[in-house]
């Protein structure tokens, strides 16, 4: 019997089961990419766009929303995807800029209708800044756009000072003329004619810089390195508290007809600490929305603090009102509920909740381990969730199910490995490795112990102690809750163990895509994020044991190599 573990993200779970909270079946979580670009001209009404062309609106404030179709969207995304920015200089005038392409849409009914407008250049747009009538642009080619009419036609300036390495990454305007924009390569320019001409200004980047203006002393930039200010116009920066924290509050400040997005609120505008890398925009009048926080999720803001979390969701019936028969707690706002085989979720603190998926059969234990691995017993036998309840899979072994969700729930486990410490005699195999996309490593150990107090690991004679030395430690690597990293790969590892007590052989495997040290020799691979001390996956920790234990190694090629 085998099971594939994937990776979890560690959280501390705990099970409720009195007074739950009554939820709409109706509500459903809707399939969408990642979030990219959204409006809101008002309260109620709003568009959302994703990077895979999806089209999404609502005229409730965001409570629910409709996919459009082709048939009723108006706005077209054509083959590089989504739409990249979305603005509302007025609740009647929207402008949505489009990934790649040389069409942006336009309307000035409020959405009802969108006209499709050339503009000069083919490039994916990073920043979009208006100023009275006057909008710009710019993004990949380097290239700065200026309409002069509120999005009615487009013209390039030719005197971008950017370029397809240093491409353009933001621009910030007081007025129609002054303005300043910055560069992925850290570089920082002003023009006082609109655009047409720039000058280099010093800046306190080095890489992948955003600048916002306040006036024309007040200034800040995010970069990698992190935030910094400026209070005398660009002469000199000091770097403050970096701009990379969660965001859990989100206040709107206005400065005449410009809109700043800050962390936080302050009796002096240079004690402010904006909002610049996120993706962020107006709901309404005094209300605030974040596009794309685990890349799925809309954060709707009232005076500086969350009051709903969700992804996208559409009522897809009549309201169907059920109680949820538990929940499990992953963190301050993260829950998932149950209910006549319902799986439902909370993002933010139970005030809302959606339906995620079915469990196969009828629930008689269902256990989350973290956010998005979960086990379920049901009248059809044990299954397990790799994916937050949207989707299950039958087990491959139910012992190991049924230990994770002991252990989950905080009750005493017995571990499906114990019985290798008191067997008199067995056997255990640990087979790790890791694939790449061009290829990969496989390595395995074997460990024998005989009644009578001898065994081997390989070939080699090892007394009974140093046996359950080894056992303990494989033990602990296998039953070790699992942390996730920040940092994803696209080679896989995996790791197997097989071990027999008194005749009867058992199997468990794990895998996992995130990072590990003996990964990186595969130069196919790629990784976003980083690593820390806490982070850990039962493969990568198996295959670290095996290779101090001296497991043996073959080559394995790629399918694609074959």
């Amino acid at each position: 019997m085998r099971i594939i573990l994937a990776i979890v993200f560690v959280a501390s779970c705990s099970v409720h089961v009195a007074a739950q909270p009554r939820v709409d079946a109706s509500i459903r979580e809707q399939r969408s990419c990642r979030l990219s670009a959204g409006g809101f001209p008002d309260d109620l009404h709003g568009w959302i766009g994703d990077l895979c062309g999806g089209l999404f609106k609502t005229d409730d404030g965001g409570a629910t929303w409709r996919v459009l179709g082709h048939d009723e969207r108006g706005i077209f995304t054509g083959r590089f995807g989504g739409i990249s920015k979305l603005i509302w200089p007025t609740p009647s005038l929207g402008l949505a800029l489009i990934n790649g392409g040389r069409t942006a849409y336009r309307t000035t009914d409020g959405g009802a209708t969108w006209t499709p407008i050339t503009v000069p250049t083919e490039q994916w747009p990073y920043a979009v800044e208006r100023a009275g009538h006057r909008i710009w642009s710019c993004g990949s080619a380097g290239t700065i756009i200026r309409s002069d009419d509120d999005g009615a036609s487009w013209r390039p300036l030719l005197g971008s000072p950017f370029n397809d390495k240093d491409r353009c990454m933001a621009l910030s305007f007081l007025d129609g003329k002054d303005g300043w924009a910055s560069g992925m390569e850290g570089s920082l320019y002003a023009t006082g004619d609109g655009g047409e001409s720039w000058r280099s200004i010093p800046s306190p980047a080095k890489e992948h810089a955003e600048v916002l203006r306040y006036d024309t002393s007040l200034a800040w930039v995010s970069a990698r390195e992190g935030l910094f200010v400026t209070v005398n116009g660009g002469a000199s920066w000091t770097p403050v508290k970096p701009d990379k924290a969660s965001l859990d509050h989100l206040y709107v400040t206005r400065v005449g007809d410009r809109t700043f997005f800050t962390r936080n609120q302050a009796s002096k505008p240079s004690e402010l600490i904006p909002v610049i890398s996120e993706n962020v925009a107006p709901w309404g009048t005094h209300g605030a929305v974040a596009l794309g926080r685990g890349t799925w999720l809309v954060d709707f803001f009232r005076d500086g603090n969350r009051v709903r979390s969700s992804p996208i969701v559409a009522r897809t019936g009549a309201a169907t009102v059920e109680p949820l028969s538990g929940v499990s707690t992953i963190d301050a706002d993260r829950r998932f509920g149950w209910s006549a085989g319902h799986v439902y979720h909370s993002e933010d603190a139970g005030r809302s909740w959606f339906l995620v998926g079915d469990t196969p059969g009828s629930p008689k234990r269902l256990q989350f381990l973290d956010e998005r691995n979960a086990v379920a017993e049901t009248d059809r036998g044990w299954f397990r969730s790799f994916s937050g309840g949207r989707s299950w899979q039958p087990s491959r072994n139910a012992d190991w199910d049924r230990f994770d969700a002991d252990s989950a729930a905080g009750s005493k486990a017995a571990s499906p490995l114990a019985c290798t410490l008191s067997a008199p005699s067995g056997s255990l195999e640990l087979t790790f490795g890791f694939q790449g996309c061009f290829g990969g490593t496989q390595s395995s150990l074997k460990l024998v112990w005989h009644q009578g107090g001898t065994g081997s690991l390989g070939e080699e004679p090892i007394p009974r102690e140093r046996v359950r030395e080894i056992l303990r430690s494989i033990i602990a690597a296998a039953e070790k809750r699992e942390v996730p990293s920040q940092c994803s790969s696209t080679n896989h590892s995996f790791a197997t163990l097989k071990w027999s007590c008194a005749g009867k052989a058992r199997e468990v495997s794990f895998s996992s895509s995130e990072c590990a040290p003996h990964q990186r020799v595969i130069g196919a691979a790629t990784y976003s994020g980083a690593t820390t001390s806490g982070d850990y996956a039962r493969a990568i920790g198996l295959g670290e044991l095996g290779e101090q234990l001296g497991g043996a190694t073959t080559n394995r090629a790629s399918p694609r190599t074959q």
